[in-house]
């Protein structure tokens, strides 16, 4: 299966980056995929933060558009672990947002065999797949994928990555439409589950995030966040169910808004004295006759 140009200059960047990514890895990403008949047993590593969801502090976030349909896929058609750079707190914090589906397994900062100065630093890491390979021997190179919004973590076993745009809720937050990323990948990968090497088939054809894949926009649903702080979900509520919260006033605003209600009861008590005296003075002026057939009609309407 050829491989595209691009693919070949960025495998060339890689290799420039690490010399130690594995020739047989490489040659393994070579072989031809095939599409076979049956969904292959494969193994899905995901990513949290900037992939899956955007922190806003520690124990709260955003969980990204669509996440909920594309959880109850990927949890019933892989097997699903985590794999995040994030610190055992945060991520257990994260996973929540899995709810009621549980991963087989959860990795987070101490999985990546730093140092305990880098390891409280911010610092470049690299996910080294191969790790989960050994825990895991049902899984390699051929039939496992990992979703993440960085390459850089992902040079050591490149072409098993499907790259994510990285979703940040200050940014979403000034989109008007929205975005159906999930959905992308929801669609990607149900055509990777029939692929006998998966690498191979992410190697020569890359998801391009950035198209639309006849996926259909959805104005609500596009732009559908789930917040959940402490691990809860904290429900949507639409603009015209929210309360309006009372405005603190001042003390000086509270008395100019005293006397503007004094003076409005005093004005409408003025108006309705000026009413009563012109309906008087209108009927005191009344002939005799005009009385009497005005008393008629007003019984006749009471009758």
């Amino acid at each position: 299966m050829r491989v595209e140009r691009e693919t070949i200059v960025e495998q060339r960047q890689v290799i420039t980056k690490t010399k130690n990514i594995s020739k047989r890895y490489l040659a393994l990403s070579l072989q031809t995929s095939i599409r076979l008949a049956d969904k292959q047993r494969q193994l899905l590593i995901l990513d949290l933060n900037g992939t899956l969801c955007s922190r806003t502090t520690v124990q709260s976030y955003f969980a990204r558009p669509h996440a909920k349909d594309f959880f109850d896929y990927i949890f019933k058609s892989f097997t699903v672990m985590v794999w995040s750079s994030a610190q055992t707190f945060s991520v257990n914090k994260m996973c929540k947002m899995f709810a009621p589906h549980k991963p087989h397994a959860v990795w987070d900062r101490s999985h990546l065999g730093l140092s305990e100065t880098d390891f409280h630093s911010h610092v470049d890491t690299v996910k080294d797949i191969k790790k989960v390979w050994k825990k895991f021997r049902d899984f390699d190179a051929t039939n496992t994928i990992v979703l993440d919004d960085s390459t850089s973590k992902l040079v050591l076993q490149p072409y098993n990555l499907i790259k994510m745009s990285t979703f940040d809720i200050q940014v979403f937050q000034t989109q008007v439409e929205g975005e159906r990323d999930l959905l992308k990948v929801k669609k990607y990968l149900e055509e990777l589950q029939y692929q006998s090497n998966v690498c191979n088939y992410i190697r020569s054809h890359p998801l391009d995030i950035e198209g639309e894949h006849g996926i259909e926009a959805h104005t609500v649903k596009d732009r559908l966040l789930i917040n959940f702080v402490n691990g809860r979900i904290i429900a949507p509520i639409n603009n015209s169910q929210q309360k309006k919260k009372k405005e603190k006033w001042s003390p000086e605003r509270k008395r100019q808004a005293a006397l503007l209600k004094s003076s409005e009861v005093v004005s409408n008590k003025a108006s309705e004295a000026a009413i009563l005296k012109e309906t008087s003075e209108a009927e005191s002026s009344e002939s005799p006759k005009k009385k009497r057939k005005r008393k008629r009609k007003a019984k006749a309407i009471s009758a």
